[in-house]
């Protein structure tokens, strides 16, 4: 029997929202027989938090505080390491700038990012650390026009 692949999906917490409803129905849908999969919070926990564990899905919280915070970065490579990840999948800015940055540390190959929110065109900042994020990253996904759009100039 073949190895299952393993894919650690990153987001910022599930609060409830639809980006979080999107994941835990995605969660609950993965072919388990084919892939193993573990659960990163960057923030906290959030409320559908118990239903991803439910699942039979570790997650791990990071604790992140507001600002930039560079130590999370080798956190989140050493969790990819101790995962033993194949595939990181981030969904949204910040857990795509942080997980981008420690799957790089942690030596993981392959990185997905889902953009799943709108741009921010007027926040210097917020689009280099898109465009630096992108750089690390295999493939990006978007869920609108406006994600594509922008997935588009990077």
């Amino acid at each position: 029997m073949a190895r299952k692949i393993k894919v650690a999906q990153l987001v910022l917490s599930f609060d409830v929202g639809g980006l979080e409803r999107l994941v835990v129905g995605y969660l609950s849908a993965i072919d388990r027989s084919a892939f193993d999969v573990a659960v990163g919070c960057l923030e906290r926990r959030g409320t559908l938090a118990g239903d991803v564990e439910k699942l039979g899905i570790p997650v791990t919280a990071f604790g992140k505080l507001p600002g930039i915070r560079p130590g999370v970065i080798p956190r989140i490579g050493a969790w990819l390491r101790r995962e033993h990840a194949d595939v990181l999948h981030t969904h949204n800015a910040a857990a795509h700038f942080y997980g981008a940055a420690g799957a790089k540390l942690a030596g993981v190959r392959t990185t997905i990012h889902t953009k799943h929110g709108r741009d921010w065109p007027d926040k210097p900042r917020k689009v280099f650390l898109n465009r630096l994020s992108a750089l690390m990253t295999t493939k990006l996904v978007t869920v609108s026009k406006n994600g594509y759009e922008v997935a588009r100039t990077i």
